[in-house]
């Protein structure tokens, strides 16, 4: 038995053989052997992969390894199952558009979200329930042996050696860091601002830099500056227009880079998404610089339980492919598989991002595999454990190598999802806890959305504003200090009497001015960032307006919160733009679950302009429109219908004449 060019020196490290690598064919073994490890158990059928297109759509010069899969290891790799099923690929597939190169040209202007046409545009309903699809895939065995090296660890700091697993439970109200000599609340972004912010900057910048979990030498990134992140981090939050991590992020970050796996509890809305797209970036990367890309397989898999949430995370990962040269693509069942088909065979991306279903589907078919999969991610785990898909996810994790890097994140910790835990998760691993386990129920606070290109904020701002403050003492909560100060500087050319508080200013004068606001009745407006976002009791407060929405949900329940006491009424209105995409499917099911109504206009601007897929009910005009258009079109089919009799009965009279004058003569 041929072994392949690969071994492993004393501390596991993976040797190429440059001289044999073009030579190589990997094959995962039939049987058992007395060399073998734990990794080989069972004996499986393999079929030969449809070799990788050459004619590939996602041709980049950014990544030309993923273009020439000729020097990719495992070149001839016989991994597929299923040998009497040979995908025809003569097939004709129904034709498309091939997906759009075009970048966004312009942050500022809003436009349509990015959504893949070749799987939008057929987007026919099928009668395809996940849980049902009967497929049961083979397994795939790996021997150590025949496994590629890749790298785990990305986090710039110390090795960080976990002898047991460890879960760490962060209390949103009482961070457990040590070393933290100043409070950050949030950061001016502004490239013109004074010399003294800059040094303030640089010296928080110090104090980051010495924040850990305690207990653990893990860092705690409270900026995407933290020095402990690779320098991607900083370009694609910044690329996602956001300013500063949310609370998991923070935390979550620094875990998933030391190549750990990981399981995340959060509520929904806490950006579990970017939690773990970020830490892509420099596994992908060292995948493609190694040329360790296997052809028909993706090296991260996405694992989602509905097709609404791909959508909602490709429109997030196809930003890569511009600044990183990464490639994702969405599959999922409820539509034709065809153009999913098709536009995989065009070329298999690194990440892709998948119902359970159609992916098993498809790996039967033969279309892909998943044996170049290190990073599987379950996002929702525990609504994927409660449709029933667990079977799915077995058939899955059957077909991927054993150390791959494993992330759960999940938004309660159900007992089914413990009973998993233990065979998904490899020893090591991390167990983290972000915040409560349920959002307060806040129906009785009047909660509205407008939906605002983020360049009309301000412009929206100063229209409604003298009607809200005329009788309601108002907070006007901003992310970022630049848009404050720009907000200010506004209202103080137009003579508004108003008050501001961010987190530069030092204690003494942050409580002057809430004591001032709480006592003087003639005090209106205050102007605030999350400095007071939590904790801040003003009895007399009428309403809070969110010109920036925060990064997750448990952060816009505490500042609406600060209305709606003892019993008194409050309002709460929100600006929402595209900047808030990630967020904004979550608040609108917030909003509807506190009894509130989200008005179908904003729901189509989201879909139009976010790329959510918000059911958009008909009002009773437009039904009454549809129903006298569907009589219109009932009678039309009727004339038609009895003009055609008509015209047959025509056509038999004359066949009798003839035959009448046939049978005279």
């Amino acid at each position: 038995m041929p072994k392949p060019n690969q071994s492993f020196n004393k501390n596991n490290k993976f040797i190429k053989n440059n001289n044999n690598n073009k030579d190589r064919n990997n094959q995962f073994y039939k049987g058992k052997d007395n060399n073998d490890n734990e990794y080989e158990n069972k004996s499986v059928k393999q079929k030969e992969n449809n070799q990788f297109k050459k004619g590939n759509k996602f041709d980049n010069n950014k990544n030309s390894s993923f273009n020439n899969n000729k020097k990719s290891f495992l070149n001839n790799n016989k991994n597929n199952h299923h040998n009497n099923k040979k995908f025809d690929k003569n097939k004709k597939f129904i034709k498309e558009d091939d997906q759009s190169d075009d970048d966004d040209d312009d942050d500022e202007v809003e436009e349509k979200a990015e959504i893949d046409p070749l799987l939008i545009s057929k987007e026919t309903t099928i009668d395809e329930k996940e849980a049902e699809i009967k497929i049961n895939l083979e397994p795939v065995i790996y021997r150590k042996q025949d496994l590629f090296y890749f790298e785990r660890y990305f986090l710039n700091a110390p090795s960080i050696n976990l002898t047991e697993t460890k879960e760490l439970i962060i209390d949103t109200d009482d961070q457990i860091i040590t070393n933290k000599r100043n409070n950050i609340e949030e950061e001016d972004s502004d490239s013109d601002s004074d010399s003294d912010n800059s040094n303030n900057n640089k010296k928080k910048d110090e104090i980051i830099e010495e924040q850990f979990i305690i207990g653990t030498n893990i860092p705690v990134a409270t900026s995407v500056k933290n020095s402990c992140l690779p320098q991607s981090f900083k370009t694609f939050f910044f690329v996602l227009q956001h300013s500063t991590p949310t609370k998991l992020q923070q935390y979550a970050w620094p875990c998933v880079l030391t190549g750990h796996d990981v399981l995340g509890i959060s509520l929904p809305g806490s950006g579990k998404t970017a939690g773990f797209l970020l830490p892509m970036i420099p596994h992908c990367q060292d995948r493609i610089k190694n040329e360790t890309i296997i052809p028909n397989s993706p090296s991260i898999l996405i694992l989602v339980p509905t097709r609404e949430l791909a959508r909602q995370i490709y429109s997030i990962s196809s930003k890569l492919r511009k600044h990183f040269g990464i490639h994702s693509l969405p599959i999922y069942g409820g539509v034709a598989k065809e153009p999913q088909i098709q536009s995989l065979q065009g070329g298999i991306p690194h990440i892709l991002i998948a119902t359970p279903g159609r992916l098993v589907d498809l790996i039967d078919m033969g279309v892909l595999n998943l044996n170049g999969v290190t990073m599987l991610v379950v996002d929702e785990a525990d609504k994927m454990l409660s449709m029933g898909l667990i079977d799915q996810l077995e058939q899955i994790k059957s077909q991927i190598r054993p150390d791959v890097q494993t992330l759960f994140f999940s938004a309660t910790f159900p007992s089914s999802l413990q009973t998993i835990e233990a065979t998904w998760l490899k020893q090591p691993y991390i167990r983290l806890k972000i915040g409560s386990e349920q959002l307060p129920n806040q129906s009785h606070i009047k909660q509205n959305l407008h939906y605002v290109t983020e360049f009309k904020k301000a412009k929206k701002l100063l229209k409604i504003l003298p009607g809200l403050t005329r009788n309601n003492k108002t907070i006007i909560f901003f992310n970022q200090i630049s848009h404050l100060r720009s907000i200010s500087k506004r209202l103080l050319k137009i003579n508004v009497e108003h008050q501001t508080i961010y987190g530069s200013l030092n204690q003494m004068e942050r409580e002057k001015i809430i004591q001032t606001f709480k006592r003087q009745k003639e005090q209106r407006l205050l102007l605030a960032t999350d400095v007071i976002g939590r904790g801040i009791h003003i009895d007399d407060l009428d309403l809070v307006l969110n010109y920036d929405l925060p990064s997750n949900l448990e952060q816009y329940c505490h500042r609406i919160g600060r209305v709606g006491r003892n019993g008194r009424k409050g309002e709460a209105i929100s600006f929402v733009s595209r900047k808030n995409m990630q967020l904004a499917q979550d608040l609108v099911t917030l909003l509807e679950e506190n009894n509130q109504t989200v008005p179908q206009e904003f729901k189509k601007n989201c879909n139009e302009f976010i790329g959510t897929d918000f059911t958009i009910s008909q009002s009773n005009r437009e039904k009454k429109k549809e129903m006298i258009k569907q009589r219109k079109e009932k009678q039309a089919l009727k004339k038609q219908q009895q003009q055609q009799q008509q015209v047959q009965q025509n056509n038999e009279g004359e066949d009798e004449d003839e035959d009448e004058d046939d049978q005279m003569s």
